[in-house]
């Protein structure tokens, strides 16, 4: 969704969304001095709403590459003692069937998965970004080619604007995503997955946790 460009005039971007995919778009884009970029975010503030999430090695370089890893402490994220990053259990017992752990591989400890709050992450990209280019507030509603090649886009709030380059950072039901692939349609897989988050502090050997003064049992399996 760009067109070629003249040497005299620089780049004009718009990233839709300002979630981690979308803030990593804005600091990559900002290392290059031809590119005029702005970030938009239909929410009134740049905040997660979502859960945990897994960083992999692969992610770990790219922050590193973008200069964000700095901003994320040890007590940000959490890798088990052990080394493992993914388990296979029987979801009716609990039974550990399988185990992959890092002893079998050479990614560097820095580098090793680990588990986060989304926000952690997203507030780690964050502070690597230019504010001043963040717009909050607008969800972009349409999206039109022009004959010249650029693109117009339209926001709730009726502010327009023409751009050379659309970066589409906008979930699952996203409206970049619905211009490109126009006959794309997201549905159900059939698989459910049951996530639950855990303070570190719970005793390691205990399964059981309180909320809201009822007790139950930590478990994650997905169900086909």
């Amino acid at each position: 969704m760009a067109q070629s460009l003249s040497p005299e005039r620089n780049l004009k971007v718009a990233i839709i969304g300002g979630g981690p995919a979308g803030l990593a778009a804005a600091i990559a884009l900002s290392k290059r001095p031809f590119v005029d970029w702005k970030l938009y975010e239909k929410k009134p503030e740049i905040s997660e709403i979502g859960n945990g999430i897994s960083i992999q090695p692969n992610t770990w370089r790219m922050l590193e590459k973008l200069g964000a890893s700095r901003h994320l402490r040890n007590d940000d994220f959490f890798r088990p003692l052990d080394g493992h990053f993914l388990q296979h259990r029987n979801g009716r017992t609990g039974t550990l069937e399988a185990q992959t752990d890092y002893r079998k591989q050479n990614t560097p400890p820095h580098q090793r998965h680990c588990r986060a709050h989304r926000a952690k992450l997203q507030q780690a990209l964050l502070r690597h970004v230019n504010q001043s280019r963040i717009r909050v507030g607008r969800k972009l509603v349409d999206v039109v080619q022009l004959d010249s090649g650029r693109l117009r886009i339209r926001f709730d709030d009726s502010f327009e604007d023409e751009v050379d380059l659309l970066v589409g950072a906008d979930g699952i039901r996203s409206v970049v995503r619905q211009f490109a692939f126009p006959s794309h349609n997201i549905g159900y897989t059939g698989s459910t997955c049951y996530r639950t988050l855990v303070r570190t502090s719970v005793p390691k050997r205990s399964t059981d946790y309180s909320c809201d003064g009822h007790q139950g049992q930590v478990s994650s399996h997905i169900q086909e």
